[in-house]
């Protein structure tokens, strides 16, 4: 026996003892896998810690509190393979039984408003209240309200063509949109005509033709909000 022959019947040996001691992550789908049997066993108890504190003064008032939640539900490792990831349902549940024990109710968000992606694997079967809460939140889990924002504003496709009608010395080194664009805000307008828009407390305006409304627009906001 060579050299390479022993080598490979050495990692046989180690793949059959993972598998035998569940150290091998499970795939679940072709391709995507979740932690191995083990390591849930150590990492994903089947219920919290969550203690049960009461505060002496709950709030009352009507603010909420805003969680950011990822809606991205798979990360592909260097050799192709893809966690089954997401948020972890007691890194999300526990806080808000904390929240909700103190009077506050919380609004549920994702960068886009994509539906909220858990680790059901890691979800505490044994833990009544967090899965309560959790199917409380359910909807909300499901239906989040977006961190982006919309907005109109001078289109890039327009700054692009500055240089050729002398507006420019020059082609610019980056573009306001692209770089919004990047940060997840959505520029809702393709042409220059005047446009504005309101988007929560975002007030925008598509250039020079916009000016009058948007000045109008902006007013009678802060005035609501202050006035």
């Amino acid at each position: 026996m060579n050299m390479q022959d022993l080598l490979d019947k050495a990692k046989d040996t180690l793949d059959n003892a993972k598998n035998t001691l569940g150290l091998e992550p499970q795939e679940t789908e072709a391709g995507i896998y979740i932690p191995s049997t083990s390591s849930l066993k150590i990492a994903a108890p089947n219920k919290t810690n969550y203690d049960h504190t009461e505060y002496d003064d709950p709030y009352t008032g009507d603010k909420k509190i805003m969680m950011v939640c990822t809606e991205e539900q798979y990360m592909t490792m260097e050799n192709g393979n893809k966690f089954d990831t997401g948020n972890h349902p007691v890194e999300m549940m526990v806080p808000l039984l904390h929240f909700k024990q103190a009077g506050f109710d919380v609004d549920v968000f994702t960068p886009n408003g994509e539906s909220v992606k858990v680790e059901q694997w890691a979800m505490p079967e044994d833990d009544d209240e967090v899965k309560q809460l959790y199917s409380e939140y359910e909807s909300k889990f499901e239906s989040p309200k977006s961190i982006g924002y919309k907005m109109v504003a001078f289109p890039t496709v327009m700054d692009k063509q500055m240089p050729k009608i002398g507006y420019l010395p020059g082609t610019m080194p980056w573009y306001f949109g692209e770089k919004l664009e990047d940060l997840g805000v959505t520029i809702d307008n393709k042409l220059v005509s005047g446009q504005t828009h309101q988007d929560r407390k975002l007030i925008s305006g598509d250039g020079p033709l916009a000016a009058n409304d948007f000045g109008k627009m902006s007013a009678k906001a802060l005035l609501k909000e202050f006035g």
